[in-house]
């Protein structure tokens, strides 16, 4: 089910993993700037980064991905969000946006 507003996630790309086996990655977000720059955005908590080595798996997809998905590729972790201007901004979005914040049946 769709909603009205809301964005697909990108497609995913296959690349070749650490391991050398056939991998997958779904990016979380794509962003389009106003300059008409777009980037990929993958947000993981930096324990999993770090865990998992995702920072090379990361590098390998977006070595994989064409020009045609994104120009360049974001890692966004914990460690980059300070959780009260993130409180803050969330508060205001449900503020301003009642319609993100509403149960649908």
């Amino acid at each position: 089910m769709g909603c009205a507003g809301c964005f697909p996630q990108p497609p995913a790309i296959s690349y070749v993993g650490s391991d050398g086996r056939p991998a997958r990655h779904i990016f979380d977000f794509l962003i389009t700037k106003t300059d008409g720059e777009r980037i990929a955005v993958a947000i993981k908590p930096m324990q999993r980064v770090m865990k998992l080595n995702f920072a090379s798996e990361l590098e390998a997809a977006s070595a994989a991905a064409s020009k045609s998905l994104a120009d360049r590729v974001l890692l966004v972790t914990d460690q980059h969000i300070d959780r009260v201007a993130a409180a803050e901004a969330a508060r205001t979005l449900a503020w301003s946006r009642p319609s993100l914040t509403e149960a649908t049946a």
